[in-house]
């Protein structure tokens, strides 16, 4: 699945990659192809295929971000990744690491808020196409409680 989260204050974006397939990539690629290549696709393809990679990613394109998640149950990896994402906002932006990291604190702490946002909305996505799949209809809804 793929939420997008938009950072007003640094104006930019960023498309979390929760435990994506490969067709939901394809999807994002061609929406996005002005801003994407063939190597950012062929890379965040591999990342998603490799089953041995356990963490996550960041990754760049144009002045917006990619945050890709393999599990969200992993918080420790979440929490790395996002203090990843932080480091590259910020440092492409020229914002330095001082002994005041402020800045740096501040975001991180706004990002990691948003996120558990994010992963509260992915849950229940999922769980709704849990359901849908169960049913047997597509619909979500049981077919022995509609009515004939």
């Amino acid at each position: 699945m793929i939420i997008s989260l938009e950072i007003p204050i640094y104006h930019c974006d960023v498309a979390f990659f929760l435990e994506t397939t490969v067709d939901e990539l394809g999807v994002f690629f061609n929406k996005n192809r002005k801003n994407l290549d063939e190597e950012d696709y062929r890379l965040l393809r591999r990342d998603i295929e490799d089953t041995k990679k356990t963490g996550g990613a960041v990754y760049t394109f144009g002045v917006n971000y990619i945050m890709y998640v393999r599990n969200t149950k992993e918080r420790g990896h979440c929490a790395h990744e996002l203090y990843h994402l932080t480091n590259t906002i910020l440092s492409q932006r020229g914002v330095e690491h001082t002994e005041s990291d402020e800045p740096y604190a501040y975001l991180n702490e706004w990002l990691h808020n948003e996120f558990r946002e994010i992963l509260k909305q992915f849950k229940e996505e999922k769980n709704n196409e849990k359901a849908r799949r169960t049913s047997g209809d597509g619909s979500g809804e049981n077919p022995s409680n509609q009515e004939p």
